[in-house]
Order: structure tokens, then sequence, then C-alpha cells
């Protein structure tokens, strides 16, 4: 029995996880239906007191439409006390089936599969096996996992698409200042990148000539 302590332990808490997301989904389908009946503007206390007292039905129409456990529903008279603190069942969120679908995914694939593989590594380590080759394994797929993840590629070409517009930016930026000096100096436009540049080396040829020390020949 107390070998076996860790494991009935690990399953009472899959089973706890197991309930809080089928009672999520209980949830999500209840109030999400219940603000579906709420009109937007006009009828809505109508609508709150139609729920309130034919809530019973209600709940039975939502466990038959997203096929619901019996033992998932709440109690209606207790859940009625809940719902007369809310005066607008509009502000309940929506039902999202992909929201349904992934909490079943999880329920059906997701900690089933998590369950098998921690029970596998326990009865390893019971027997003293190493189980250090199917941890690198599993370092190795996620690696290989995250090499072909499609949002990280989008995530690298959104970066490369930044640094190219900042680069281009910083492009104009000094063409726009070098084209403001030649104005100012020519009091002219420069109308190419070649003029641009032969003016520019007239610039720099009298700026050395002016900064050159005058000779002792010519004074």
């Amino acid at each position: 029995e107390l070998v076996d302590l860790p494991r009935c332990a690990s399953e009472r808490k899959v089973n706890q996880i197991v309930n809080r997301v089928r009672l999520v989904k209980m949830h999500v389908c209840i109030l999400g239906t219940l603000r579906k009946m709420t009109p937007f503007y006009f009828g809505k206390k109508r609508s709150r007191d139609y729920i309130l007292n034919n809530l019973g039905s209600i709940m039975e129409d939502v466990r038959v439409q997203f096929d619901l456990s019996k033992g998932d529903m709440p109690n209606p008279k207790e859940f009625v006390k809940c719902l007369k603190h809310f005066p607008d069942f509009s502000v309940f969120p929506s039902v999202d089936r992909r929201l349904i679908r992934r909490l079943d995914l999880l329920i059906e694939k997701d900690i089933p599969k998590i369950v098998s593989e921690a029970e596998i590594i326990a009865s390893e380590v019971r027997l003293g096996q190493k189980v250090k080759s199917g941890m690198k394994g599993d370092t190795g797929e996620d690696e290989a996992d995250t090499e072909n993840n499609p949002e990280k590629e989008a995530t690298n070409l959104g970066l490369l698409r930044n640094i190219l517009v900042f680069a281009f930016i910083c492009f104009l930026f000094c063409l726009c200042f070098a084209e403001g000096a030649y104005y100012w100096t020519y009091s002219k436009p420069a109308y190419s990148l070649s003029e641009l540049q032969e003016g520019y080396s007239k610039m720099t040829d009298t700026t050395l000539q002016n900064s050159n020390p005058i000779s002792g020949d010519e004074l």
C-alpha cells in the first residue's frame, strides 16, 4: 500500500482535474445558452423571469444538445439562487464551440496520454531502470517540434520584416537629410543621386581647403 500511495494520490488529482474541466464545460454551455435566450434591447426582464421559472427544462435541453452527463448538471434550485444575483443575463459569455472542443480533447486525449506516460516512468523508476534515454528522446522531439513550429517561423519573419522596414526608414531619413543639406548649400534641389554625390564632393573639397593651415610661402 505504501508503494502504491503516490500512484493513488496522482490518480486522485487527475480525477479532480477532469471533474473541474467537465464543470467548466457545463457552465460554458449553460451560461452561453442563457445569453442566447436574452434579447439585446427590449424584453430582458420578461426573458429573465421565464429563464428563472423554467430553468430545469432549459438545463435538460442544454444537456441533450451538448451531450453532457447528468451527474455534471447542477441543482436547478441552487442554480436559480445564483442567477438571481445577475439582473442581466446578456453579460454571460457566449458559447465557444472551439473552447468546448478543446476541453473534450483535453479529457479524451491529453490527460490519458499524460497519465500513461507518467505510469510508464513510475514503473521504470520502481524497477530501478534508467529513464534518461526516454527523457532525451522526448527532448529531441520537443526541439524538433520547436523547429517545425509555424508560429515561431511566423514570429521570425515578422521580426525580419520589422528590421527591413526600420532600415528603409533610416535610409529615407538620411536621404532627406542629405537633400536638405544640399539645398541649404547650393540653394537648389538635387534631382539625381549623381548630382547629390557631386555636390557633396565639392562640399568636402571646400571644407578640406578651408581647414588646411596657411603655409609660409603664402604669407
